[in-house]
């Protein structure tokens, strides 16, 4: 909002204005029409670019690429996904249903508090032997092995560049752009992890 403020309002107001100076140059030629108009279609389409790159960033998928403004099925993704991720009702111990949301908050604070206690975890945990996989020397000398540059490079540039956003809140594709700046850094950051 401080960068680009309400980019839905400020496109309105261009189309709108667009449409007036188009009106307007049907009843005659006038250089300064012409003028407004070639500007109003440039400040169109940094809008349209806005629109773009915000609905990209809230859908968080690569089906936009290379200059598709298809934000009305982005914007449509980012609403079903918010529907999708709330939980609405919740079926209780007795096998009845319930959308009160004081029943829930109390219903989901009991289920969680006997999952984490104390008995409840020491009578479900199986015993170490049969949770635990027992790997041959040969895959644990590769697993133990130092970690190399290309290794770290080749797994950087695997992965989609704007696909998620880093601790640092970097997308892969700023890393995989500035490699050749940043790479020595991020494989001594990698190489520390996991020694340590």
């Amino acid at each position: 909002m401080n960068v680009f403020g309400h980019i839905e309002q400020r496109k309105k107001l261009i189309l709108l204005r667009l449409k007036g100076v188009e009106k307007a140059l049907e009843r005659g030629c006038n250089p300064y029409l012409i003028e407004l108009e070639a500007t109003l279609k440039c400040e169109l389409e940094v809008v349209l670019e806005q629109e773009e790159s915000l609905w990209f960033q809230r859908a968080r998928t690569k089906w936009i690429q290379m200059g598709d403004r298809n934000t009305t099925y982005f914007h449509a993704s980012t609403l079903s996904r918010s529907r999708r991720n709330k939980i609405k009702m919740l079926q209780l111990p007795d096998g009845s249903w319930s959308n009160d949301h004081t029943i829930l908050k109390g219903h989901a604070i009991d289920f969680f508090r006997t999952l984490l206690t104390s008995e409840s975890r020491s009578s479900s945990i199986p015993s170490q032997s049969s949770v635990f996989y027992q790997y041959g020397s040969s895959t644990m000398q590769h697993v133990l092995a130092d970690i190399s540059k290309e290794e770290v490079r080749a797994i950087l540039f695997g992965m989609d560049p704007l696909k998620a956003l880093g601790v640092d809140g970097l997308h892969a594709a700023f890393y995989q752009k500035n490699w050749v700046k940043v790479g020595d850094f991020v494989f001594n950051v990698v190489r520390k992890f996991f020694n340590t």
